[in-house]
């Protein structure tokens, strides 16, 4: 019995020190509920893999766009490569962070905006907020600020994003895929 309660001094010591370190590094920890939903969702965007053709809407003009999603680091992490091989090429990672579903988003404007996922009671949608941005020159800097990514089906997926300028929301730009036939 001495060794079982040892054990459990150890753990719980442990899960002190997890929890106050995703604490200090301002990592909000979500409720059970949202972490496995979070769990899953990445699981939905590891069912994206391949390439994906439709339109991107920005600036109320529809222009072809080419989108490829890759699982990677060992099924941890899902990349999206927006236009591969073009100059306007722009990569996000989606990945799981102490139970919340985030993503970094690499843009052509240069910076790195961070979003974490939001609850939601349509489980194909999956809405993300704004934490933070590598590289942002200030504030008032363009930077995507938003993003809701709604898989309509299994050939179908939907992504709207927000970009923010001198701190307030600019006109949405969208995407409407379908899943590229495959080989």
């Amino acid at each position: 019995m001495q060794g079982y309660g040892r054990f459990l001094t150890l753990f719980a010591a442990g899960s002190l020190v997890w929890l106050s370190a995703c604490v200090q590094h301002g990592k909000p920890l979500p409720d059970a509920k949202l972490e496995a939903q979070n769990r899953g969702r990445l699981e939905q965007l590891k069912g994206l893999e391949g390439t994906w053709t439709g339109t991107h809407r920005h600036e109320g003009q529809p222009k072809p766009v080419t989108v490829t999603y890759r699982v990677t680091a060992g099924g941890s992490a899902v990349m999206e490569t927006i236009d591969p091989g073009t100059p306007m090429e722009m990569v996000t990672f989606y990945t799981l962070d102490a139970g919340n579903l985030v993503l970094t988003h690499y843009c052509m404007l240069g910076n790195q905006p961070t979003m974490v996922a939001q609850a939601s009671d349509r489980p194909n949608r999956i809405p993300f907020v704004f934490t933070g941005c590598g590289n942002l020159r200030s504030p008032e800097a363009p930077h995507m600020h938003d993003a809701t990514l709604t898989l309509v089906d299994d050939t179908h997926l939907k992504a709207e994003w927000t970009l923010y300028q001198d701190e307030k929301p600019q006109a949405p730009t969208g995407f409407e895929l379908e899943r590229a036939a495959g080989p």
